[in-house]
Order: structure tokens, then sequence, then C-alpha cells
């Protein structure tokens, strides 16, 4: 295993993704359990559910040895979509659907909130962060201000996120002491640790992309982003993207990686707070548990399998909202739960995954042994 495995103090080279939405408290604390870095994803939870959920992690975990990641989007190039025509024509689209899962469908009016406003929130969880001090800070869709990275870097290993080589690069002189390296859609140096997470194209989930001339080249898979983003910079990498089992994990420490980061295949455990229907999905081969990349639902580009909301917005996805514009006009529909209208996440891998498996059966298998807690 690498160094970076026992620097983090970390007895498998495994990192359980933060899947915003889908970690909760109880997931992590068993990924721990085991040996592996299990991940919190703040999200936009409000911030007095997230302390919530840092005070249940540090009960869970008392080493406070888990990751806790931050969305920072205010430096996302996404604005040009944002015009009254765009929302009030994506609106009419809307209507159906929320009359199918019992919401109100008259049109929204047109969401003014200037995208920066998202600061207010970022602040909020970096406040919280720092009071609690956990072992791994990590963060995506853009740059945490420097100042903020030095002061986590205290405690912490702070980890940003890139899709390209162009970023990897651009978290590096950041000063971030590591980098998830997204490819395609799938979800930096100190004087302690410098490492770098790569998510291939395989992987599900939202893209981290903030530099626009990497929004065309992002498209790369695992395999052969992995060995780029090891030849350009000086950091261990963290490999991701439709790894289901202990030969994608072997091809990918093979490659130069020294972990990988898994996301698909916890979320159908019994920790995992997915939905029914979500965690229905894993496992199957028919037609209906084809993965697509839209923006259509969350203002980013994201793989998600295809249901009947996919269906409907993907067509006209450029009338799609910025995020986070989009994600709160689409807030009453998701919240519904209805697996007909959810933005139901997985990789390209999730048919590989198990709906109800134990956090020691997804570890185990990824590692190709049984496990001891």
């Amino acid at each position: 295993m690498g160094s970076l495995v026992h620097t983090l103090g970390l007895r498998l080279p495994i990192i359980q993704a933060p899947m915003y939405g889908v970690s909760t408290p109880s997931l992590v604390a068993k990924v721990a359990k085991y040996g592996a870095l299990g991940s919190f994803g703040a999200g936009v939870l409000p911030p007095d559910v997230l302390r919530q959920s840092l005070d249940n992690l540090v009960r869970l975990v008392p080493d406070k040895r888990f990751n806790v990641n931050l969305f920072v989007e205010s430096t996302h190039p996404s604005s040009s979509f944002d015009t009254d025509a765009n929302w009030h024509a994506f609106e009419e689209l809307l209507a159906p659907v929320r009359a199918a899962v019992g919401v109100d469908p008259t049109p929204r009016a047109v969401d003014r909130t200037p995208a920066p406003s998202s600061s207010y929130l970022l602040d909020a969880h970096v406040a919280l962060v720092q009071e609690f001090r956990p072992s791994v800070v990590s963060f995506c869709f853009g740059v945490l201000d420097r100042a903020v990275i030095r002061e986590c870097q205290a405690f912490a290993h702070v980890i940003g996120t890139a899709t390209s080589v162009e970023e990897a690069i651009a978290l590096e002189e950041a000063g971030v002491d590591a980098i998830v390296a997204q490819g395609r859609v799938v979800l930096c140096r100190s004087r302690r640790l410098t490492l770098l997470f790569s998510v291939g194209g395989e992987a599900g989930g939202h893209r981290g992309t903030f530099l626009e001339l990497s929004a065309n080249d992002a498209q790369i898979g695992t395999l052969v982003l992995v060995p780029q983003i090891c030849d350009a910079v000086r950091v261990p990498v963290i490999a991701a993207g439709g790894i289901t089992d202990a030969r994608h994990v072997t091809a990918a420490l093979a490659l130069g990686a020294d972990a990988v980061q898994v996301g698909s295949a916890f979320v159908g455990t019994p920790e995992s707070a997915a939905s029914p229907a979500w965690k229905a999905s894993l496992g199957t081969h028919h037609a209906s548990t084809a993965t697509t990349v839209t923006r259509g639902l969350t203002g980013r580009h994201a793989r998600m399998l295809r249901n009947d909301l996919v269906d409907r917005l993907q067509p006209h996805e450029a009338w799609a909202a910025s995020s986070p514009r989009q994600r709160r006009r689409m807030a009453d529909i998701i919240q519904q739960k209805d697996g007909r209208f959810s933005a139901l996440l997985v990789g390209q891998g999730h048919r590989a995954c198990e709906n109800g498996a134990s956090v020691h059966d997804v570890l185990a298998r990824l590692v190709g042994r049984p496990l001891e807690a």
C-alpha cells in the first residue's frame, strides 16, 4: 500500500466517497471500523443540521479519523444558463412533473438569488469544520480560499477536487494537501502530505469542474486519467470510477494510485440514506438501469440512472439554471422520493453492486478477503 494509507492511519487503501444525501454518520463510522476512510458530505445542509451530524460523527468516531466534504460553488462558470427565457421554458416542463408527485404545479418565479450567496453557507460549514476538527477536510466545485486551507491544515489534511490535469495543477498551486481528480462525470502540497483523488468517467454523481477550459477535456475514463495525473503531479493519486471489486483496486494501484475512492458500492448498505428506489436499482441488469449524464436536474453534469424525470428533462438541459438555482427549484420534486422523479446518482459499475450488502461485505469485496474490525 502507498504512503497515503500509512499517513492517514488507515489499514485499507479504500476511501468511501462523501456522497451528499447518501452518507450518514453511521455509514462513516462503520467504514472507519474496518480501517478505511469514511467521508461525510456536508453539501447544502443547514448549519444546525450539519452540527448535529458532526456531533454524531465525533461520538461514533472519537479519534476523528474521517473526512468532511464541502461544496465550493461560486467559481463554477455556468451563469450563461441563467436567462429569464430559459427559466420560464423549463418551468413549463416541470409543471406536469410537480403535479405527478403531488406538488403545486404553478410555475415558480425566476430565482434571482445571486450565485455567490452560497458563500454564506460555505462560511458556516467551514466554521463548523474548524470547530470539530476532523482529520480530513475535502471540497469540490471550486477552490477553497488559501487562508482557509492553511487554517484547516493545522488539524487536517485538505483535499481539493479536479476534473483534469489543469485543475489538479491549479489546486496544487493553491496549497491543498489533496486533490480529488475527477474525470468525465461520474462526485498540492503541504509539510505533512500531498495526495490526489482521481475520479474517472465511470463514477457516479457530480463532476467537480471549476475551470472552463477543462469542461470538455474532463471526459477521461479512470484507466486513462490516473496515469496522466500521476505523470503530471508530485502527489499520491486516489483513483475512483467504476471500482466495485478487488480486480479494480489492483488495477488502480498498478496504474500508480495510492488508494481508491468508492461510492456506488456503499449506496445499498443499511447505513446509507439512499431511498428504497435508489437502492433497488443496484445489481440489476435490465434496460431501465442504464445511466446517463445530464445537468438537467441539479444544474451540474452528473451521472445518474435514467428514469421518467431524466428522460423528460435531459433533451432540454440547456434551459436548466445553474447550480444552486436549479437545485433549489427541483427540491420540492426530489424531496418526494418518487423513484420515477428522483436524481438516482450511481456510477457505471452500479450493476455489480448489491442492495443490502453490509459495509464489511463491500470492503471485503474490494480487498478480496474477509476483514476484522
